[in-house]
């Protein structure tokens, strides 16, 4: 995966263009009260522009800008960078949503330190299932909790549930 391939998704795929898993979720993620957040994977940029309405720094990080991700509010910044290789700034909270089963396995554990470090809170929504094309850390909830719970004993499993027309299973994971 690459993000030419990931850039001619957003730019191709009306489920790119439209969808954002974190929308739904915005009020149990912004409920540890962040001044600032950092989502990883922005994708079309609809959650930043939500979050900006209640946080006063956010960030959007992604390795492939999406052309729908635009006209973002003043207190928005969007980085185009590839989280494998480059450091990411401190926030308050890091949160993603259908993101860290696209970074191939052995890359995983990496993503995931770098994120606890740079944030006190973490929320993030993952795909236990394999999509066809592009999900490449196809693990079950109980493996991903177990990942982030080898760098703090304080996530959880929020919930976890079948859902699309796959009918995969889903997971949320947070620190508090």
């Amino acid at each position: 995966m690459t993000a030419e391939y990931y850039g001619k998704l957003h730019s191709e795929s009306s489920g790119y263009k439209e969808n954002n898993w974190l929308m739904p979720e915005v009020d149990n993620v912004l409920s540890c009260q962040p001044k600032s957040l950092l989502e990883i994977g922005f994708g079309n940029g609809r959650f930043l522009t939500e979050a900006a309405k209640r946080v006063d720094r956010v960030i959007g990080v992604d390795w492939a800008a999406s052309p729908v991700a635009k006209g973002m509010p003043a207190n928005v910044e969007l980085i185009i960078a590839d989280v494998t290789r480059h450091p990411l700034p401190s926030v308050d909270l890091i949160c993603s949503a259908d993101v860290l089963e696209h970074f191939a396995p052995d890359a995983v554990d990496g993503v995931l330190a770098s994120i606890h470090i740079a944030a006190q809170h973490n929320f993030h929504v993952i795909a236990c299932y394999d999509d066809g094309h592009s999900h490449l850390s196809i693990f079950p909830p109980e493996v991903w909790l177990a990942k982030f719970r080898s760098l703090s004993a304080d996530y959880r499993l929020v919930r976890s549930e079948v859902r699309g027309r796959k009918k995969g299973t889903i997971c949320v994971i947070a620190n508090y």
